[in-house]
């Protein structure tokens, strides 16, 4: 079972899983696309700390990836979420 679920793989995903995993909880991200976001669609992002002189997104979505090569990334979207009042359950398309 895993302690987190977290919705999309682009940039905040990737970093929330990446935090998790530093406090020993178990992330699992549900991207339905292809990690990394939006980040393929830019050609050059010029606001992100580290790369003073920019870099292009697809680049930055491969570092993205690398890094976070270890937490688990299911390739399906999530079509559903309910409460129970303690919990959040998902639901994906394939029955996951």
């Amino acid at each position: 079972m895993d302690d987190t679920l977290i919705v999309g793989a682009g940039p905040a995903g990737l970093a929330a899983a990446l935090q998790l995993q530093r406090f020993s909880l178990r992330p699992r991200i549900f991207e339905k696309a292809h990690p990394g976001g939006l980040l393929w669609n830019a050609n050059w992002v010029e606001n992100y700390p580290g790369f003073a002189g920019g870099i292009s997104g697809p680049d930055l979505a491969k570092a993205f990836i690398a890094q976070a090569a270890k937490v688990e990334i299911t390739g399906e979207g999530v079509s559903e979420l309910s409460w129970d009042g303690i919990l959040f359950h998902a639901r994906t398309p394939g029955g996951i």
